[in-house]
């Protein structure tokens, strides 16, 4: 009995103190107002802190409750690049509308862009694929941060 009685009372302390764990509270639902603001952001090689450029972002709520942005890199500001953005689970995903790329050879294909992010108060973080228009072939694949402007 004495054998039994050990084994009981290492499995019993261990699964009290199972119970007794805190678990942390998941993140609050991300909304459509989490969204909406001017950001400005850096964009990074991928596998290094290179930065390849720098621009401002700003998203605004349709009325449809929709967010529809507008991105001007800092190298080309006359250039602004419409996107939308959809909320999936705790990420957010920008697709851009097609455009012709200025730092590309002239005569190239236009582009879009793919943004995946994740945001934590006024800092977003993640990464971009930019592709030619009607290809799933990736050009490039960037790192972008971003901190949300007064």
């Amino acid at each position: 009995m004495k054998r039994l009685l050990l084994p009981c009372l290492v499995l019993l302390c261990a699964c009290g103190s199972e119970a007794k764990k805190e678990e942390t509270p998941a993140p609050p639902a991300l909304t459509t107002a989490d969204l909406a603001g001017s950001f400005t952001g850096t964009s990074m090689a991928a596998t290094s802190d290179s930065v390849v450029g720098t621009w401002t972002s700003s998203v605004m709520i349709d009325s449809a409750g929709a967010a529809q942005g507008r991105f001007v890199s800092a190298s080309n500001p006359k250039d602004t690049v419409s996107f939308t953005q959809r909320i999936e689970g705790d990420s957010v995903i920008s697709e851009s509308a097609p455009y012709t790329d200025a730092a590309m050879p002239k005569g190239s294909p236009q582009v879009h862009w793919k943004a995946i992010g994740r945001g934590m108060g006024s800092e977003w973080s993640g990464t971009v694929d930019i592709m030619p228009v009607g290809k799933d072939t990736v050009i490039t694949h960037l790192r972008w941060k971003s901190t949300r402007t007064p």
